[in-house]
């Protein structure tokens, strides 16, 4: 079963469709800190939170919900790993000094309005730096192949 399918089926707060928005990437995240990886997602913190604030809501085996804590092991590798999500995105690009009739192409890291994650769209520079703008991030510019 892949992390998506058990975060679906599994994790009831934060639900499925809040960490889904957040658009960040949670197939290669270790299933025993996927819940905590997911909560972190969702409250994208400064700083590291501590182990109460990484309490998450899921279904048991029997179907009965029950509150789930990280240990303090568990809560550093969940956020060792998110940190690693981050630190991977490249750089953005100011479009400050771009002309407000600049068109500018994005490309979708996860879902925003009718975009989902791999689209690619151009916007003017003023849209697109407020899309640019959002954390977590939605979407990084895109450079076509000419």
């Amino acid at each position: 079963m892949s992390n998506a399918e058990l975060l679906e089926k599994n994790l009831v707060e934060p639900s499925f469709e809040q960490v889904e928005k957040t658009g960040v990437e949670l197939n290669s995240c270790p299933e025993a800190v996927l819940f905590f990886v997911a909560k972190l997602a969702v409250l994208n913190p400064a700083e590291k939170p501590n182990v109460t604030d990484l309490e998450v809501l899921v279904f048991d085996d029997s179907g009965q919900t029950k509150k789930v804590k990280p240990t303090s092991a568990e809560r550093d590798q969940a956020y060792d790993f998110y940190k690693s999500l981050e630190s991977e995105e490249a750089p953005q690009e100011s479009l400050q000094e771009l002309n407000p009739r600049e068109k500018v192409f994005l490309e979708f890291l996860g879902p925003y309005g009718r975009y989902t994650k791999g689209d690619k769209a151009v916007f003017d520079a003023k849209n697109a730096e407020r899309i640019l703008s959002f954390k977590p991030p939605v979407a990084k510019a895109y450079k076509p192949e000419s």
